[in-house]
């Protein structure tokens, strides 16, 4: 995510979900339309919000916006996709379900799609990227019992750096800047499997 000013996320005002955009002192609505559901996640300094919605049948679905115009943003053969993230050059992080239930991460660059599995994890999670292409998230294994931060820097194919909060055993980094800053949350306490909940905000594929 980038220097943009504003704020994204979800206002609940009925029934339904929808996703925002704050300008200044103005909320404007996003609201992807016939959705059960639409949550706007990520943003950079060009206004470009991306996001995800739920159709009436319950499939995610993937969204740019900008200017209050949808795009869509669905990866080919899949049975679901959630982006999260999005940098200044339109690169977008995000989740996508597969044809066989299982989540996984992607980088989608110039129309070039990347699945980002990482070795010995069952879930792969990515959820920030900046204008380098680092990307930062976390894993779980199969029984959620570690959950572990990763930065890829450079992009999928570069070198993989452990982040793990001294002392807890979950960590979840959440974003970065082109400054190579990040944030995200941590715990510390023996059953780790509560740290699945910990950026589910973000996701609809993993609720």
């Amino acid at each position: 995510m980038g220097r943009y000013s504003d704020d994204t996320g979800f206002v609940n005002d009925s029934a339904r979900p929808r996703g925002f955009l704050r300008d200044g002192s103005t909320y404007v609505r996003i609201d992807v339309p016939g959705a059960r559901f639409t949550l706007a996640t990520g943003l950079n300094n060009l206004g470009q919000v991306v996001g995800a919605s739920l159709d009436q049948n319950g499939d995610a679905h993937g969204f740019l916006w900008r200017a209050g115009r949808f795009t869509p943003v669905d990866l080919p053969g899949v049975a679901g996709t959630n982006p999260i993230d999005i940098n200044d050059k339109g690169a977008v992080v995000g989740l996508f379900l597969d044809t066989d239930g299982r989540t996984h991460g992607f980088l989608l660059d110039k129309g070039e799609v990347v699945v980002i599995d990482l070795p010995r994890a069952a879930l792969t999670l990515p959820f920030g990227l900046n204008d380098d292409g680092d990307i930062v998230g976390y894993t779980i294994n199969d029984d959620g019992s570690e959950v572990h931060g990763f930065l890829l820097a450079q992009g999928p194919k570069g070198p993989v750096t452990p982040i793990d909060f001294p002392g807890a055993t979950v960590t979840a980094p959440g974003d970065l800047t082109d400054r190579g800053l990040i944030v995200g949350g941590y715990l510390v306490e023996e059953a780790a499997a509560p740290g699945l909940r910990l950026l589910d905000g973000l996701s609809l594929l993993t609720r």
